[in-house]
Parts: C-alpha cells; sequence; structure tokens
C-alpha cells in the first residue's frame, strides 16, 4: 500500500497547490442588460446557489443554447463544465477546508479518500467536466505543457477558469486511483482491502488516465497561479490564502 499513499499523497499536494482561490465563481465583470450577458448573469447566481434542481435546469438550458448559440460555444462549454462539477457534488469549499485540516493536523479522523468519493452518477458528471476542460484550454500543439509567460499574463476570470480545470482534474484523477486499489468496493482505500488479482488489470486501465490527470492539474494549476517556470516567483502562500482563500 506504500504506493498507494505516495500517489494519494502527490495528489492532495496537487489540490492544495490550488486550494487558494476566494471564489472560483467570481470575477465575472459587470453585465450590461444585453440577453447574453443576463443569461450568463443569472447561471453564475444558479450555479453558486447549491440548488441541484435548478442548476439541472441549467445544464439543459446551456446545452440547448450551444445549438442555438454556435458563437458562444466556448463560452458556453466552460459553464458547462461548471454545472456538471456542481451536480457531482463537487464542494470546494469542503473540500479544501478538509485538506487544509489533514495537512494541519487539525482533524486526523478524516479518511483520506473519503475526500474524492462519489457515485458513478457524480463520476460521470465530473468526467464530462474534465474533457470539456482539456478539450478547450490544453495546447493543441507542441510542447505539450509548456507555460508561456503569455498564458500567465491572463485576467482573473481566465485564472479562476484555469483553476477550475486543473480541480477537476485532480478530483478525477484521485477518484480513479481509489477505484484500483479499492478492492471490496466500499469505496475508500484502507486495512481491509487486499490485494486480489485485479489490481493490476484496473491499474493497466487506468494509469495513463490518473498520470494524464496529473500532468492536466499540473499545467492548468501553473497558469492559474501565474507561474512561469522560466522566472519562478517566490510567494507567501499562507498571506496569499489569507486574503483570497475561504477559510
Amino acid at each position: 500500500m506504500k504506493t498507494l499513499k505516495i500517489a494519494l499523497l502527490l495528489s492532495i499536494l496537487i489540490f492544495i497547490l490550488g486550494g487558494c482561490s476566494k471564489s472560483i465563481f467570481e470575477g465575472m465583470d459587470s453585465y450590461s442588460d444585453s440577453d447574453s450577458d443576463v443569461f450568463y448573469s443569472k447561471a453564475e447566481k444558479t450555479i453558486n446557489s447549491g440548488d441541484q434542481s435548478a442548476i439541472a435546469k441549467l445544464e439543459e438550458d446551456i446545452e440547448a443554447r450551444i445549438v442555438a448559440r454556435p458563437e458562444e460555444k466556448v463560452r458556453l462549454s466552460l459553464m458547462l463544465s461548471e454545472v456538471k462539477m456542481a451536480l457531482a457534488g463537487v464542494d470546494l469549499l469542503g473540500t479544501a477546508t478538509k485538506l487544509f485540516d489533514l495537512t494541519n493536523k487539525t482533524n486526523l479522523s478524516t479518511n483520506i479518500t473519503s475526500i474524492f468519493e462519489m457515485t458513478p452518477e457524480e463520476f460521470t458528471k465530473l468526467e464530462a467536466a474534465v474533457n470539456y476542460y482539456n478539450t478547450i484550454l490544453l495546447p493543441q500543439s507542441a510542447p505539450a505543457f509548456a507555460v508561456t509567460r503569455e498564458m500567465i499574463n491572463v485576467d482573473t476570470t481566465l485564472r479562476n477558469t484555469y483553476m477550475l480545470a486543473g480541480i477537476a482534474n485532480v478530483m478525477y484523477g484521485a477518484h480513479l486511483l481509489i477505484t484500483v486499489f479499492d478492492t471490496n468496493g466500499d469505496g475508500k482505500v484502507n486495512d481491509l482491502d487486499s490485494y486480489d488479482s485485479e489490481i493490476l488489470t484496473r491499474w493497466t486501465t487506468n494509469k495513463t488516465k490518473i498520470i494524464e490527470a496529473i500532468e492536466h492539474t499540473v499545467y492548468f494549476l501553473n497558469i492559474a497561479f501565474q507561474n512561469d517556470p522560466d522566472n519562478p516567483i517566490v510567494t507567501d502562500n499562507k498571506k496569499t490564502c489569507k486574503n483570497n482563500c475561504w477559510y
């Protein structure tokens, strides 16, 4: 299980790098009275509301609008990713708080894998969100994960989008990792799990997706946090979190 613990720790560390965003759904510019601006303004409020019925209805509305307004496809698809994450039950505040507690040893009773647990239906929504983000935001040509100065000099709204993409990918990869080693099917990885003949099969099936999810997470969060590999900036993460985090 040592390999598993190392892999889970890596996923958690990557997630923590992206845990300090004031409000991932905020930062939009002020809206005018145009049809599009009103739609997006109301949509963001619905996403923030936590009303699952309203969010599910918004999912249908966005999918219909993509067909009706192809010129807005990219923006709508990114918003659809937010919607699917919300429907996947991704509690950004709750997750960040649990990870913060674990890393600061203030709540050791929290099961690490419980942070990434979700039902098959929720995982399907999360996977769809990941696919949308990756299709739109990942570079289409080599070098695949090079972060340029132009990429890090993006506005707050776009940085938040990259933040969400990073969180979606780390949740996706962590959940896949759990499914590999959860031998008794209880959604957790602990001492009740033991080696079975299918572990290697599950790992072979999922390892590429897990590795790619980690790579994508690092890429997206580098942009979100404006990390320039050629000109590293030393930042006070504690101060940054104090000013920009939920907690």
